[in-house]
């Protein structure tokens, strides 16, 4: 993230940031295969919101792709979006 994505995103200059947020990255998720934590989605969500101000004057939009946890999804929406607003997670 921080050596090839937030650098390409600040490359592009954008006058806005469209997130396709997919939560299959979860450690549990039937289909991800990868390991990520509710922390990485929080983390996610501060940094996307960081390069946002820093660049677009916060305008930024998430829309929701994928996740197939179904148990866990709403957790993770809500880790990533309190990573948005700067709050801390359960």
């Amino acid at each position: 993230l921080e050596e090839t994505i937030l650098p390409a995103i600040r490359g592009h200059r954008p006058d806005a940031i469209l997130v396709s947020a997919g939560f299959d990255a979860w450690r549990n998720d039937p289909l991800g295969g990868l390991t990520w934590s509710r922390e990485c989605f929080a983390m996610l969500g501060r940094r996307l919101r960081g390069v946002a101000e820093e660049l677009c004057s916060g305008r930024m939009a998430a829309f929701l792709e994928g996740g197939y946890d179904l148990e866990a999804l709403p957790g993770l929406v809500e880790a990533f979006l309190d990573g948005c607003e700067g709050t801390e997670t359960r």
